[in-house]
């Protein structure tokens, strides 16, 4: 994603572009996926670390609103420039890596190893930040870009 998004002139990676949706430049998806990153880090803390239940997705906000989380991380980054953005994420997935790399085999991937994963396990949601948000993530600057031509 990051090698995509260098590939593009800088015009490209600082333009705004036209889109009803809160992520209005790429610097916005990017904000997005470190933020996402922040709260897979409270959540691996409380819940693996401390071995207590995190609240999840965030404190102040439930499953049912997460537009309104997505807008309020939207409006938290609006002045930090996309160069920062890029260094952050950077910096937070390497982070996220270190994680991964600590758990043993089975942590990640067997359910009732951490009380707080439920019925789901620890990979899930790992995969949910990383994997599958960056997927989101390329598609969705892939798709600003086709709609902006």
């Amino acid at each position: 994603m990051i090698d995509y998004i260098s590939s593009l002139d800088e015009t490209l990676q600082n333009k705004a572009f036209k889109t009803s949706d809160h992520d209005k430049n790429i610097r916005d998806v990017l904000a997005h996926l470190y933020e996402w990153h922040q709260l897979l880090f409270t959540a691996y803390k409380v819940g693996c670390v401390e071995m207590k239940i995190p609240i999840l997705p965030k404190k102040g906000y439930t499953w049912n609103e997460l537009n309104r989380l997505n807008q309020d991380i939207w409006e938290m980054y609006q002045d930090v420039s996309l160069r920062e953005i890029k260094e952050r994420l950077n910096q937070s997935h390497y982070e996220t890596l270190l994680i991964v790399e600590k758990l043993s085999e089975a942590e990640p991937f067997n359910k009732g190893v951490f009380t707080w994963t439920g019925d789901s396990t620890l990979a899930h949601y790992i995969m949910e930040h990383l994997s599958l948000h960056y997927e989101w993530a390329l598609n969705k600057i892939k798709n600003l870009l086709n709609e902006n031509k």
